[in-house]
């Protein structure tokens, strides 16, 4: 039997609401972005909760990669919206949080999940889009972080955060684990705008989704590419990529 030890200020997973009179007082009062596009740009998702989960001491980890609201700006269906405010990736539910300052615990609303609606959280670049599943034929739907765009290739990563439930040890031999969040990254390509599509960090297994033209430029550039642990070595990777095409 599971024991729950309720935080019920953190909530984690939650249904959207489509109201807007609910958070234009907050955003006159402190978050700054009044303008009336962002209003078309948030769910409410305080009135109704489904699914509700509630954070407990034995639970190891964070639904966030970081806690903290941090500014940013949103991009809406091609403009830019006015002001400035504070956001919050919940890398749980796969929702961008709204926020009035930094160490707000809970949140009120969260933006719109659409490829239209671009958010900037600390110069990270959120975009909504589809993509291939490890399968290459199955799509899913979901927040990207955009790396690297160039003239043919994007490059994406995608932080999640996955619950595993508590384990309990079989034998001596086996561990025991608490229930926890445990972290996801994986790396997406887009090339000439194409559904981006899981890679892995090895040149020889990227080069077999490159322009034909550009696999032996890759071949060239394995040696130099060896090892890529960073999201800095993909990045300098497909610049060099494309600065010899």
């Amino acid at each position: 039997m599971k024991k729950i030890i309720s935080y019920s200020f953190i909530l984690l997973s939650y249904m959207a609401f489509g109201q807007q009179d609910s958070y234009v007082g907050a955003f006159s009062e402190g978050a700054g972005l009044s303008d009336s596009r962002l209003l078309d740009a948030m769910q409410d998702f305080t009135s109704k909760i489904s699914n509700k989960m509630i954070l407990t001491s034995s639970i190891k980890g964070s639904p966030f990669f970081e806690e903290k609201f941090q500014k940013g700006s949103l991009d809406y269906f091609g403009r830019k919206v006015k002001g400035d405010s504070y956001f919050r990736y919940n890398s749980f539910n796969d929702e961008i949080e709204i926020g009035e300052y930094p160490e707000q615990k809970e949140a009120k609303e969260i933006i719109i999940q659409s490829p239209k609606v671009i958010c900037y959280i600390n110069n990270e670049k959120f975009v909504y889009l589809p993509f291939k599943r490890k399968d290459l034929v199955s799509n899913e739907l979901g927040y990207l972080i955009v790396l690297y765009e160039g003239k043919n290739y994007t490059l994406y990563v995608r932080k999640v955060k996955e619950f595993r439930e508590a384990t309990t040890a079989r034998t001596s031999y086996e561990r025991s684990f608490p229930p926890r969040f445990v972290p996801k990254v994986d790396y997406y390509l887009s090339v000439n705008n194409s559904t981006a599509v899981p890679i892995e960090t090895k040149v020889s297994k990227i080069a077999k989704f490159l322009k034909d033209e550009d696999r032996k430029i890759a071949g060239d550039l394995k040696k130099e590419y060896k090892k890529i642990k960073t999201d800095f070595d993909l990045i300098n990777f497909f610049t060099a990529l494309e600065n010899r095409g």
